[in-house]
């Protein structure tokens, strides 16, 4: 369901408040995790998501109540998702 939490999936994503962003706020870029510099694409895809996993959530920002494009975080986080529902890697 799209107001499932994150942590459902992965549970990894819960430090620092994180906890409270749901799929929902991945897909509509209101999740707060925007300042990611995921280096791509010299990180390895888990050492990029471990750079997620420990980030915070942007100072002052409550989760779905406002909207800044969030450029690699979420597409990780729903990639893996997929991954791990599917058991298949995201580029197949």
């Amino acid at each position: 369901r799209w107001d499932d939490p994150v942590t459902r999936f992965i549970p990894e994503f819960a430090p620092h408040g994180k906890n409270v962003i749901t799929l929902r706020h991945l897909l509509t870029h209101t999740a707060g995790i925007r300042a990611l510099d995921a280096q791509y694409p010299f990180l390895s895809w888990n050492d990029t998501l471990q750079h997620i996993y420990a980030m915070k959530i942007e100072r002052d920002w409550i989760p779905g109540r406002r909207a800044g494009y969030h450029t690699h975080a979420s597409w990780y986080l729903l990639g893996e998702i997929i991954q791990r529902i599917t058991g298949e890697p995201c580029d197949a």
